[in-house]
């Protein structure tokens, strides 16, 4: 699976990457969020924070659609912290961290995580909608999965 975040480099030839990647393998998927945003000449927009949480955003709007795009060039819907309405004929995937960051975040605790009986419900609902959950679990910056910091969203909580 060729699998995108958020948006791609404007610059970049998608025509060409899709192209070698299907070359490669034949049976491939692409996820529908390679998005380009083109900015215009505004200083403000050539600010790379401002870029960025604009982006961000942007996908955040996008993610809230709750009907798969039937548009561009891509293989698997994503939906990002959230579902369908329906159930779809095409595959679709949910993508959600356990927490509201994809990274790790010291600053999130259990509170600020999905309870496992939300995440059951959730994936039930996904799946019975013919979809797929990526559930992300944020490393520590240097790479380990946290394992016993009250602060991480499930160890330590008392959940099990």
């Amino acid at each position: 699976m060729l699998w995108n975040d958020i948006g791609y480099p404007a610059a970049a030839d998608l025509k060409a990457l899709f192209a070698d990647y299907y070359n490669q393998i034949p049976d491939g998927v692409i996820n529908d969020r390679f998005s380009q945003f083109k900015w215009a000449g505004s200083r403000v927009l050539q600010n790379r924070l401002v870029r960025s949480i604009v982006s961000r955003l942007i996908e955040w709007i996008l993610s809230r659609t709750v009907t798969p795009p039937t548009t561009g060039h891509f293989g698997l819907p994503d939906a990002e912290y959230t579902s369908f309405r329906n159930i779809t004929i095409q595959k679709w995937e949910a993508t959600r961290g356990i927490g509201y960051s994809f990274g790790y975040n010291r600053n999130e605790g259990p509170e600020q995580c999905i309870s496992i009986p939300e995440l059951v419900r959730s994936f039930v609902d996904i799946i019975s909608k013919n979809g797929n959950l990526l559930l992300n679990v944020g490393r520590w910056p240097m790479g380990p999965i946290p394992t016993s910091s009250a602060s991480d969203c499930w160890v330590g909580s008392g959940s099990t």
